[in-house]
């Protein structure tokens, strides 16, 4: 708890100097500033929106639309791609976070253990500040809508009470909750109940909720070598099945690797593809599959680039859902560990019979036939499915449309 304090401590005096130095930074309309997923990937809803402002630059009326990353694969990958991009801590990208109008990332804005910021979030005062966010489908716990944080919660009840009335005066979201005042940022939220949720997870205002479609859900027609070159691989097999498990807190025993052992014959039989790739957040990657029927994706691929060529997804607790739905791809959710989970660092956020549109596969064994029946099927929709869809995900709008409500915010 000493540790928690002091970290607030320091967190409030940095506010407080970085606010007063920028000051001296003239905000240039002109100028947008992007970030994603800790500074180590291009992707999500941060590279579909900064690759349609980069394309019509002269359109909009803007003179630099800057990717700022920490990977130097990342960097090289959108240079190849003719766009703007500097490493995070350059001098280049140390001024356009100094002069951006708008910040604008997809995930985190302040360190987590050994994972940094999407930008360097220190810079963002007297910006807008734009979260687009990643995740719209209610299932794990996040943040203040963590098991980890309700737990805390009962046991701190005082401190807690006064911490999140705090919350509710801007003044102190901007100066004790996050770096730059992103306590106080804009989030995406696609509808109405999405925006109910994500207030659980962040508090806030409503109005810093925009209710409009997500960048990633339009079709993205300009993407990096090595991503041509897999939807070329995945072009090559009858069916491909996708599995992408969410990322796991703490002591879990969950085996990212153990899923597809049981199918490994019936895929090779019938020239199916698949593929896997672990959340980029975790940490227990093995390598060394020799098999060439299953593609395991390095953890920085941006999956929305193929999620169009996908036939089956399986899953467990992760908003990819969302994703799947706005194709209409038949789900499978795989969840082996569920009792640790929802009794872990993060938990359950909504009933997930509610919210899981598919069927529910507590055993490896059971995973087999159930492929097998998708994949041998025409697909249908059914009335849960279409319901959950329109409730969080809504239909696809336009990115043209996405950046005119973005662009008409005010300042923070």
């Amino acid at each position: 708890m000493l540790q928690a304090i002091l970290h607030r401590v320091i967190l409030i005096i940095m506010n407080i100097i970085m606010a007063i130095r920028s000051m001296f930074w003239k905000r240039d309309k002109s100028i947008i500033l992007f970030g994603a997923w800790f500074g180590m990937r291009f992707a999500d809803n941060s590279r579909f929106l900064y690759q349609h402002l980069s394309q019509n630059k002269k359109k909009y009326g803007l003179s630099h639309v800057v990717w700022v990353t920490r990977s130097d694969k990342v960097y090289k990958d959108i240079s190849d791609l003719g766009y703007e991009v500097y490493m995070m801590n350059s001098e280049e990208s140390i001024y356009f976070h100094k002069h951006a109008y708008f910040h604008i990332i997809c995930n985190a804005a302040e360190s987590y253990g050994e994972l940094y910021p999407d930008i360097l979030t220190a810079y963002s005062w007297r910006a807008i500040k734009i979260n687009l966010w990643h995740g719209v489908i209610p299932m794990k716990g996040v943040s203040m809508a963590s098991a980890a944080y309700l737990r805390a919660k009962n046991r701190h009840k005082l401190l807690y009470l006064i911490k999140e009335k705090l919350g509710d005066i801007t003044f102190f979201r901007k100066l004790i909750q996050l770096p730059g005042g992103w306590g106080d940022c804009y989030y995406l939220s696609c509808t109405s109940a999405g925006t109910e949720m994500m207030m659980n997870f962040f508090g806030g205002k409503r109005n810093h909720y925009i209710e409009v479609s997500y960048p990633r859900f339009t079709t993205q027609t300009v993407f990096t070598k090595e991503e041509r070159d897999i939807i070329k691989k995945i072009e090559s097999y009858e069916k491909v099945i996708l599995y992408l498990p969410t990322f796991r807190n703490g002591d879990n025993h969950f085996d990212y690797y153990e899923a597809w052992e049981s199918i490994e014959e019936y895929l090779n039989e019938n020239n199916y593809l698949w593929i896997q790739k672990l959340h980029s957040a975790a940490n227990n990657r093995r390598k060394g599959i020799n098999n060439n029927n299953i593609m395991d994706l390095s953890a920085d691929f941006d999956i929305n680039s193929i999620i169009q060529k996908i036939d089956v997804l399986i899953t467990d607790y992760s908003s990819v859902t969302a994703d799947a739905m706005i194709y209409n791809k038949p789900i499978i959710y795989y969840i082996p560990d569920y009792l640790d989970y929802a009794n872990g660092q993060n938990g359950f956020l909504a009933n997930h019979s509610e919210v899981m549109c598919g069927n529910k596969i507590l055993e490896k064994e059971d995973l087999k036939d159930l492929v097998i029946n998708i994949c041998q099927k025409p697909f249908v929709v059914d009335e849960n499915y279409l319901s959950v869809k329109k409730k969080y995900v809504g239909e696809p709008q336009s990115i043209d449309l996405i950046w005119q409500t973005i662009s008409a915010l005010g300042g923070i």
